[in-house]
C-alpha cells in the first residue's frame, strides 16, 4: 500500500537532481511521469486495498478473510482496522486519481497554456494515444 507514496517521493526527487544538474529535460515532466507511475501499479493497489473485503463462508464456521483465515470478517477487531484503512486508502488513491483523471479529460480545452504545469505534454499518461 505504501508503493503508490514511496514511487511518488522517489520520482519528485529524481526529478529534482535532474532539474539541478546539466541533465535538464524539457517542460515539466514530474507530473507526467507520477501519472505513468500511476497508471502501472493502479490495477495492483486497487487489489491490494480490496483484499479485506474479499471474505469467504466456511462449512459450518464463520466468515473468514480468504487470505487470512484467522480473522473474522465484519465482527471489529482487525478486520475492522482493516476495512478502515482500506477505505481511506480508496478514498484517497482510486478515488482521487480517477477524480484527477476525469478533471483533465473534461477541461481538455483549457488545458492548452504550455506555460502550466496542467498542459497537454505533461499528461502524456492520459492523452498520449489519442489526438484531437
Amino acid at each position: 500500500l505504501l508503493t503508490v507514496p514511496l514511487v511518488a517521493l522517489l520520482v519528485a526527487g529524481w526529478q529534482e537532481v535532474l532539474q539541478r544538474t546539466k541533465w535538464k529535460q524539457p517542460g515539466n515532466t514530474r507530473l507526467n511521469t507520477l501519472g505513468s507511475f500511476w497508471s502501472l501499479l493502479f490495477t495492483e493497489v486497487v487489489l491490494k486495498i480490496l483484499k479485506p473485503w474479499r471474505c469467504q463462508s466456511n462449512f459450518g464456521g464463520p466468515v473468514t478473510m480468504y487470505n487470512k483465515p484467522n480473522v473474522i470478517c465484519f465482527e471489529g477487531g482487525d478486520h475492522g482496522t482493516m476495512l478502515l484503512i482500506s477505505s481511506l486508502a480508496f478514498l484517497a488513491i482510486v478515488a482521487g486519481g480517477l477524480a484527477f483523471c476525469t478533471y483533465c479529460v473534461r477541461h481538455f480545452d483549457a488545458l492548452d497554456d504550455p506555460d502550466k504545469l496542467m498542459h497537454h505534454d505533461n499528461l502524456k499518461f492520459l492523452f498520449g494515444r489519442f489526438e484531437p
